[in-house]
């Protein structure tokens, strides 16, 4: 015989008798009284632990559930998502920060690229009386603008 539906809740009549009653439909009507109780405490407890262990079949309630067990788990479980959790948003905060670092590296390299290609220009065009196509800075300009350039 399989046990009343979930959730249970305590009803009351005009006798101060206390019933613990399984579910009711929209208008309010009980599907079914479970049984009569004289303490109200009684029955705010057997709900309350009925409703609790909703989740359990009732084998599984019978061969015993630690709870303290499964809140201990359960907290544990809690925290490692919570240190996990923290532990991605300082993992993006890093990522984030050398996506900038990098893009500001990008950005230097460009205006550098466009200064040696400046300077090398300027160089191409000095008088060939005054160049010095020996000196060894045209040497470290193109090597320098050919490894900003991927060359």
């Amino acid at each position: 015989m399989e046990h009343t539906p979930t959730p249970w809740i305590v009803g009351d009549d005009e006798d101060s008798d206390y019933y613990l009653v399984g579910p009711h439909d929209g208008d309010g009507v009980v599907y079914q009284s479970v049984t009569k109780l004289h303490s109200e405490a009684n029955a705010r407890r057997i709900v309350a632990c009925v409703n609790a262990l909703a989740s359990f079949t009732t084998e599984q309630i019978e061969q015993g559930i630690d709870l303290v067990e499964l809140v201990k788990q359960r907290d544990k479980l809690a925290d490692d998502y919570r240190a996990q959790s923290l532990a991605l948003q300082a993992a993006k905060s890093m990522q984030a920060g050398e996506t900038e670092r990098a893009d500001k590296a990008e950005a230097q390299r460009d205006r550098l690229t466009e200064a040696l290609d400046l300077a090398l220009t300027v160089l191409r065009s000095v008088p060939d009386e005054y160049a010095m196509p020996d000196h060894p800075v045209w040497g470290k300009c193109r090597a320098a603008l050919a490894a900003a350039k991927g060359e």
